[in-house]
């Protein structure tokens, strides 16, 4: 017992020296500062209007990893194995250029489309917010890159201010605008926010960009080729949440869309946690992924904190869950506490198995096992999804989501052993 303490201890001891305290700090911060927006949000706008605008966001947030064909994911691995400045700049150039002119077409194409995806409630706009929220898909993009660039060169308090400065943003001026656009004062935080934190970046790293490229770089289709693995994948991964609202939406009402994200308000903050722990821990991972032994004490000492956390996030949720949705969203969402417990119990899927294992596979750079696994999932949650919904209504939606998140977690684990652990020596 003492041992294991120790080796917890160890454990999080090199997670703080490689400097990954600074990232989860200002996570939770961030965390903290976005679900504080999104309770103000709630409480100050009619129900309609929020379903219209949790709508959009169910519709464009999914996709952003996918817009730029996943070029900054492209760029955080292949860059975290170089340690030429001019090489690394690169790399980067060739992100920017390439990511953002794919990111502006399909921008374009999701404007076009917008109307045809719209709940069919003409009073909720969800047409018209998913027009304008359709701009995250450049802005998002150059955030993303932008941070992964700070991480790559080892700036890791950068990466983390900045998307601490994105939240207190999204809040400030969410708030400040409230009270004369309502609804579009958070629509139009959303949209700001990402590039006050690109310009935040480029302030502190300009001289770092400005050292220059390596000319007649090679190796572009295997680049591109990862991007797309990547980002694909983390679109599919992604959508069981989103999937389920919005098919909700589709079937259901404006209502019942607001009630589900209500739900998930909560779990995918916490859901958060370990992603954001994971991913401060990428350019280790990717530079240490064929270390058996290091692997699976990673692994080991991770799983100690994830059920941990798990165990007291569920005793919470179960004893007190009812009281923190009413106490938060207001007894217009009373309906919410009892698809909150089931959502918080499908999280812990998520948490212990989901997002390790997945992040491994793409440390090894094994981005095509994830894509295929991903599709699976998305297939067996879909068909799951639309006749649960059909039968239980937002209880269906989130049933089929808690369900999905441990079976996807599962099968990350499986797929990682099977064609990643097991191979290395």
């Amino acid at each position: 017992m003492r041992g294991s303490f120790h080796d917890l201890l160890k454990f999080l001891y090199s997670f703080k020296s490689r400097g990954g305290a600074h990232v989860l700090t200002s996570g939770f911060t961030t965390k903290a500062i976005s679900l504080l927006t999104s309770i103000y949000v709630i409480r100050n706008i009619s129900i309609s209007e929020y379903g219209g605008i949790s709508f959009a966001l169910m519709v464009v947030l999914p996709l952003l990893p996918l817009v730029s064909l996943g070029l900054d994911f492209s760029f955080l691995r292949y860059a975290s194995l170089l340690d030429d400045r001019k090489k690394i700049n690169t790399f980067f150039v060739f992100s920017l250029v390439h990511g953002s002119v794919i990111s502006i077409i399909l921008t374009l194409l999701m404007v076009f489309l917008s109307d045809y995806i719209a709940l069919a409630d003409s009073n909720s706009n969800s047409s018209l917010y998913i027009k304008v929220l359709s701009l995250l898909f450049v802005l998002d993009f150059l955030n993303r890159l932008f941070q992964n660039y700070s991480r790559v060169i080892g700036r890791n308090k950068i990466f983390a201010y900045s998307g601490l400065l994105r939240a207190v943003m999204v809040f400030v001026i969410a708030y400040g605008l409230s009270f004369i656009i309502d609804g579009w004062a958070y629509v139009f935080a959303l949209i700001v926010s990402p590039l006050i934190s690109v310009l935040f970046i480029y302030i502190f790293l300009a001289k770092s960009l400005k050292e220059g490229v390596v000319s007649n770089q090679s190796g572009w289709s295997d680049f591109y080729k990862f991007g797309v693995y990547t980002g694909f994948g983390s679109v599919i991964s992604q959508l069981q949440m989103p999937m389920a609202g919005v098919m909700l939406g589709w079937m259901g009402s404006g209502y019942e869309v607001a009630l589900y994200r209500v739900a998930s308000l909560i779990p995918i903050s916490l859901l958060f946690i370990p992603n954001l722990f994971l991913k401060s821990e990428f350019v280790y991972l990717s530079k240490t992924y064929a270390d058996k032994s290091l692997v699976k004490n990673y692994i080991v000492n991770y799983a100690k904190l994830a059920v941990l956390f798990s165990l007291v996030m569920i005793l919470v949720g179960m004893f007190l869950g009812a009281f923190i949705v009413q106490f938060l969203f207001g007894e217009q969402y009373s309906a919410a506490s009892g698809p909150f417990k089931i959502l918080l119990l499908g999280v812990a899927g998520g948490i212990i198995l989901r997002q390790l294992f997945g992040n491994l596979t793409y440390a090894a750079g094994k981005s095509g096992l994830n894509v295929i696994n991903a599709v699976l999932n998305f297939i067996f949650g879909l068909i799951l999804t639309y006749f649960l919904i059909s039968y239980f209504g937002v209880y269906g939606a989130v049933a089929s989501t808690a369900f999905m998140l441990w079976f996807s977690g599962i099968s990350n684990a499986i797929i990682y052993y099977c064609f990643v652990y097991r191979r290395l020596v």
